[in-house]
């Protein structure tokens, strides 16, 4: 079979991660990179300055890992050139130009993916699994950083958010939100999510000076999950006894989340395991709110 040919755009930090992961994979070839800056890679890849360079060549998809507001102008130009996209959270900066380009990509039968990557970390999916077997969780979530450009709500909501709201979805079956709560502060969104009677979420997204936070901590009966997506340890306690219940390899998740990008292009019947329309349409709801 021959490979597939995958150009980059964006080599930021992100960037630079999503290239040393996909040369691990024997089915993909990296053919050209794009940035602003300086490229220095010792190998036979095509360097640009200008994105639409890698529009000319003949890929079988791009992965772009550029700022957010530039998502929506640079996915659009590859969609219309016909090819196939990964697009790291969040898809567009807003729910109308998000549906403007998943509707674009349904009527030219492309796959257009985005980076909501804790529904590719192996531990989630254990979350999920103790989550359903104990019923009335009350979760508290964590998400905060020290490096934000601007310290606006919708900055913080569109670069944080998707995350947790991924997730959300993901570990209590797509369902809707009953109610929404919020409260803006200087640098900080506090949160508070109502699914149902018996499920409650609250949490932070926004900045810390100590550094990154990535927590999620359910309680319910006397049992308690802590949830640490930098970590690769899942822990479950119950009457203060503490059980480790599954370990992973660190090169996760990404490499799950990439593999699972590139199979969708051999197999068009893989599909995202949560829509990104649906939590843009959350996101669309948190920022009418705010």
């Amino acid at each position: 079979m021959n490979k597939l040919k995958i150009g980059i755009v964006g080599f930021g930090n992100w960037g630079k991660k999503i290239y040393q992961t996909l040369k691990g994979f024997s089915n993909c070839e990296i053919v050209a990179i794009c940035d602003k800056k300086n490229i220095n890679i010792d190998e036979k890849i095509i360097i640009t300055d200008d994105y639409k360079d890698l529009i000319k060549r003949k890929l079988d998809a791009a992965i772009i890992a550029t700022p957010n507001e530039t998502h929506y102008e640079i996915a659009r130009k590859f969609l219309l050139s016909n090819i196939n996209l990964f697009v790291e959270k969040p898809l567009a900066t807003s729910y109308k130009e998000a549906l403007s380009l998943i509707n674009l990509a349904k009527k030219k039968n492309l796959n257009l993916f985005t980076g909501h990557i804790l529904l590719y970390h192996p531990l989630t999916w254990w979350l999920k699994r103790y989550l359903d077997r104990y019923k009335n969780w009350q979760l508290k979530i964590r998400r905060t950083n020290n490096f934000f450009a601007s310290s606006q709500p919708k900055n913080i909501l569109y670069d944080l958010g998707p995350h947790e709201i991924s997730l959300i979805l993901f570990l209590f079956d797509n369902k809707e939100f009953d109610k929404i709560d919020l409260k803006a502060e200087k640098g900080l969104i506090n949160f508070n999510f109502f699914i149902s009677e018996e499920i409650k979420i609250s949490g932070k997204w926004g900045e810390n000076q100590k550094g990154k936070e990535r927590m999620i901590i359910a309680k319910s009966d006397g049992k308690e999950i802590i949830f640490d997506d930098s970590l690769t340890t899942f822990k479950f306690l119950e009457k203060g006894k503490e059980q480790v219940v599954k370990k992973i390899n660190k090169k996760l998740p990404l490499y799950w989340e990439l593999r699972f990008f590139l199979n969708s292009l051999i197999n068009k019947n893989i599909k995202e395991i949560i829509p990104t329309e649906r939590i843009m349409k959350v996101i669309d709801q948190i920022e009418k709110i705010l």
